[in-house]
């Protein structure tokens, strides 16, 4: 019966949102594809890649855990599946408090650092995953989930459409990241945890997290280098301009 009332809820609230898709179609505004001087559609922020990469393996353990905890629930972890549903929305509301947060927030535009971290956070929290059969611990640990998992969302969209007049093409690149990210998660897990147990698991995703930390660090240092190299290259340029004007003649010397 509860299950059945659950499911009646989420059908309204679909319905719902049906309701209010042609409404705030027409608030929409598409602009117009603006094109640089050179003809050609600014590439946008280097960022996209880390951004993108950290999106993929964030949803990658959120489908782990979607997967393994409900499977693991009567086993392994001895919790009641009110329980589970307990988690879950702990984990899904932390998301949502981060989206909302970071979207009133600026502060994290254009920094790569924090990608990076919440690779780095991400791993331990897979690791403590793996070992840790509390309840209350797991509850804690998905609370820090749902918020590297929003912050990687946000970054993803934004970085990726930064910078870029057709914006459409990039969005439905981070749709996909995602979504391939939770599919291959979930598949991971619950193969993982049928042959291997919970621990393995997690851990798989706790080794696809340490390649993404390394692969942003790298990504960042690749990104900080080209900056650097356009700089210098850009004094220089600015430098030879100076003393070509102040090496040119007066003008009764050229006539």
């Amino acid at each position: 019966r509860g299950c059945s009332f659950t499911y009646l809820v989420a059908a309204c609230l679909s319905f719902v949102g049906i309701l209010l898709i042609p409404g705030l179609s027409n608030k929409i505004i598409v602009p117009t594809r603006i094109l640089n001087p050179n003809g050609a559609e600014q590439s946008g922020t280097f960022l996209r890649y880390p951004a993108w990469f950290s999106a993929f393996t964030s949803f990658f353990i959120l489908g782990t855990i979607l997967t393994v905890v409900p499977l693991s629930a009567g086993a392994d972890l001895n919790i009641s599946k009110k329980t589970v549903g307990t988690l879950l929305l702990v984990r899904a509301l932390m998301m949502s408090c981060t989206l909302v947060g970071m979207g009133q927030t600026s502060w994290w535009h254009f920094r790569g650092k924090q990608i990076a971290i919440g690779a780095l956070i991400g791993v331990f929290a897979a690791i403590f995953l793996a070992f840790t059969r509390s309840p209350v611990m797991i509850g804690f640990i998905l609370v820090i989930v749902g918020v590297i998992v929003g912050q990687a969302y946000t970054n993803s969209i934004f970085h990726g459409v930064s910078g870029v007049a057709g914006k459409s093409w990039r969005v439905a690149i981070h749709e996909m990241i995602i979504s391939a990210g939770l599919i291959l998660g979930s598949i991971s897990g619950g193969l993982a945890y049928g042959a291997f147990g919970i621990t393995v698991a997690y851990l798989i995703s706790a080794a696809i997290l340490i390649i993404d930390f390394i692969v942003t660090g790298i990504l960042l240092n690749l990104m900080f280098k080209r900056e650097h190299a356009q700089g210098t290259l850009s004094q220089g340029m600015s430098r030879t301009g100076r003393i070509t004007h102040a090496e040119q003649p007066p003008a009764s010397v050229k006539q």
